[in-house]
Order: C-alpha cells, then sequence, then structure tokens
C-alpha cells in the first residue's frame, strides 16, 4: 500500500470522525438540536424531532462510510460536501441576520463553536475531501452495499436512542393559585410591574443542564413571536450570567438574579420551573418537555 493511498484512506476517515462526532454530540441533549431547528426555520416544534433525528441519521450514515472508504465513496464525497455547503450557507445568512454570536449547534452543547468558526470548519473538511474525491479509485470491499446496509440500519436506531419527549401532564396541584410576590423583585429588576398582567415565568439555574434546554427553547419561542412576555429569573454567581445568556441566545429576554433564598421560595426545588403568573398568580406549571408555544399563544389570548 504506497504512501497516497494511506493517506487518502487518513484522510477520510478523519472527516468521518468529525461527521460521527457532529451527530452523537447532538444527541446530548437531543432538545437543544430540535430547538435550534426551529429557530433556524428549518421545521416547527410537531416535526423538529423527527428532522433531528433524520439529520443526526444522515451524519452517523456518512460518516461510517468515510472511515470504511468503500468503493462508492466518490458519491458519498459529493452528499457530503453538499451537506457542508448547506450548512455554512445557512450559518452565513446567520452572521448576516443577527451577527457571529451563540452556539451554531454543529456539536451540540459539548463543543461551543461560532456560526463564523464553523464555517471555517465546515471549508477546511470540504477541503479535505476534494482531495480525497481527486485521489480515490479504490475498491477495499468485495460486498460494499451488504455495509451500506449494516450502517443504514445502525445509522437509524442511533438516534432512537433518545426517547421522544411525551407531553405528559404536569402536576400543578402544589402550585397553581400560589402567588409569587413579584412586586418588590420586579421594582429591584427595573422591568416593568410582573404582577399585572399575563406573563411566563421561568426560574433557571446556571449549572442545571435542563434549564439550558428550556431557556433556548423560550428564546426560540421570543424570536418567533416577539410578544410573548417572557422574564427569567436566574439562581447561581453573577459571574455566569454572561456564558449561560450566550450559550442560550437569552440575553435579549428580561432577566434578574436572585439570590437563593429568594430563588428557591419562589421556583421550589425542581428546575427549571416555568410559571404561566397572570397578575401574580400562578395558574399553570410547565417543564422543559411540555413548554409549547401553541398552548402559550392560545392562554395570552383567552
Amino acid at each position: 500500500m504506497n504512501r497516497k493511498h494511506v493517506s487518502k484512506i487518513a484522510v477520510s476517515g478523519i472527516v468521518g470522525v468529525i461527521f460521527l462526532m457532529s451527530a452523537i454530540t447532538k444527541l446530548f441533549p437531543i432538545q437543544l438540536f430540535e430547538a435550534a431547528l426551529v429557530e433556524g426555520y428549518f421545521s416547527n416544534w410537531v416535526l423538529a424531532p423527527y428532522i433531528a433525528r433524520i439529520i443526526i441519521a444522515g451524519e452517523f450514515l456518512l460518516g461510517g462510510l468515510l472511515i470504511l472508504n468503500v468503493y462508492f465513496a466518490k458519491r458519498v464525497i459529493k452528499v457530503s460536501i453538499a451537506t457542508l455547503i448547506i450548512f455554512s450557507i445557512h450559518l452565513l445568512i446567520v452572521i448576516v441576520t443577527e451577527g457571529n454570536t451563540g452556539n451554531c449547534m454543529c456539536f451540540g452543547n459539548v463543543i461551543v463553536l461560532s456560526p463564523l468558526e464553523s464555517i471555517i470548519k465546515n471549508l477546511v473538511l470540504i477541503g479535505m475531501l476534494l482531495i480525497v474525491y481527486k485521489f480515490h479509485n479504490g475498491i477495499l470491499y468485495k460486498k460494499p452495499y451488504r455495509i451500506l446496509l449494516f450502517l443504514s440500519i445502525f445509522s437509524i436506531a442511533v438516534p432512537l436512542t433518545q426517547p421522544f419527549q411525551k407531553n405528559t401532564i404536569t402536576n400543578n396541584d402544589d402550585v397553581v393559585g400560589n402567588h409569587l410576590y413579584l412586586e418588590r423583585v420586579t421594582d429591584t429588576a427595573h422591568h416593568g410591574n410582573l404582577a399585572q398582567g399575563k406573563h411566563i415565568i421561568a426560574f433557571l439555574s446556571f449549572t442545571c443542564p435542563h434549564c439550558k434546554i428550556a431557556a433556548f427553547k423560550l428564546h426560540v419561542m421570543k424570536k418567533r413571536n416577539p410578544s410573548i412576555p417572557i422574564f427569567l429569573f436566574f439562581l447561581g454567581k453573577e459571574s455566569n450570567l454572561a456564558g449561560f445568556q450566550l450559550e442560550t441566545k437569552t440575553h435579549t429576554i428580561p432577566n434578574a438574579l436572585l439570590s437563593d433564598v429568594d430563588f428557591i421560595y419562589r421556583s421550589g426545588v425542581r428546575l427549571p420551573a416555568i410559571y404561566y403568573v397572570d397578575a401574580d398568580t400562578i395558574v399553570k406549571k410547565v417543564n422543559y418537555t411540555t413548554l409549547h408555544q401553541d398552548d402559550i399563544e392560545q392562554w395570552l389570548q383567552e
């Protein structure tokens, strides 16, 4: 085996591993990637769980085929390059319309990349794939379609390891009808009177992974419908606020940082705590899995 052949296999394998990393890291947690699809107008909230799993399965399949370097790899390379170009065009639109901020979700919440960093990464991968395409002419397997069938089944199974979230009913009996006593908090935060009218109030901790999912979903809802009155209360060190907002893109949503006692007194111990609040009274409690934009908009219009 000559040096050129070894180099071709190595480069193809490296790109394949990156595709696998991209697929696997989107799984933890997959709800963030689902919300990112809605934010980017690739889907709505209903279809996002299915589209997310299709994309992850596709990335896993491409990665596996690139690593194995089977004889139809030239077709695989073309699809891989087209995929990277589509992602890069979308990221370029994001930079033009929203700036180079936030996490592109290319590697989920595991590796945080800005849109520009992700575009650079994609350009490097496209260059590597073009090199492999130019020199690829080998057949490493006698029956490659068996490999394709096996990888296809395995790739479909991988994202299904993360179950679809059921719209289970949250137990409201312990909080519905309670008052949050937000008058003093509102005066301190200087964000209007939360004790009057309808609001979505979320209590989030900087160290809670489910709180990050909830925060990002609230950001997407606010982006799609800016009239939704959302307010966030945070628990944690003030030095962690900027990082949390950057990661979840919630810097434009009104918020306040509470002391530990004030926060737990209003939120309880199970986070994230998300309340439908009318005139300072809790009407409904949801969590990040039962947080739905359609339900919120319907309640606000009632």
